[in-house]
């Protein structure tokens, strides 16, 4: 008789820092709210946009002085090895990332560009030179909308490189910890 034993436990290791979980945290639940109150609470909307500029300079800092995880250069890296991340995409053989897969930093990029879009926009329409300009509210309300989409794909993303890599990543975006390889 072959007796089987359990798996291993998959070692975890630390790899998303407490700054960028709260950057993320604090940057959904700030877009959310003022997305929310748009219409309701124009005086709130401003001020959580504000403050989601004051979360995007300290990202923007914490990128360039922070752990070696947290760092622009890991995502820009990151964004160059996708053509080949994409062709092993398709073969199904991609490779495991302890940070973030490429399409994951290209979207942890566009949506960094989009929300600073958004705030600069958003801060615009309070000057002299743009209240009431139609364009600029144009410009504003496509980068909100190009932001939900980017939402949308962020979510689908985050499910499919769960699947992908059998780990809980939403998970890993609150407690830090992802498996080790």
């Amino acid at each position: 008789m072959i007796r089987s034993h359990p798996p291993a436990p998959t070692r975890r290791v630390k790899a998303i820092d407490l700054p960028v979980r709260l950057f993320h945290w604090l940057t959904v639940l700030s877009f959310s709210l003022a997305y929310l109150l748009a219409d309701s609470n124009r005086d709130l909307h401003q001020w959580l946009g504000y403050g989601l500029a004051v979360l995007l300079a300290l990202r923007l800092a914490w990128g360039l002085l922070g752990s070696r995880n947290a760092r622009c250069a890991t995502l820009f890296n990151s964004v160059r090895s996708l053509p080949r991340y994409l062709r092993q995409m398709m073969r199904r053989d991609e490779d495991y990332s302890l940070t973030y897969n490429p399409l994951g930093a290209l979207m942890i990029v566009l949506m960094l560009l989009t929300l600073v879009g958004i705030a600069l926009t958003g801060h615009l329409l309070t000057t002299d030179a743009y209240w009431g300009d139609d364009t600029m509210s144009d410009l504003h309300t496509l980068l909100i909308n190009g932001m939900l989409a980017g939402i949308a794909l962020h979510l689908f993303g985050v499910l499919y490189a769960s699947l992908r890599q059998r780990q809980n990543l939403a998970r890993a975006m609150v407690d830090g910890y992802k498996r080790a390889d």
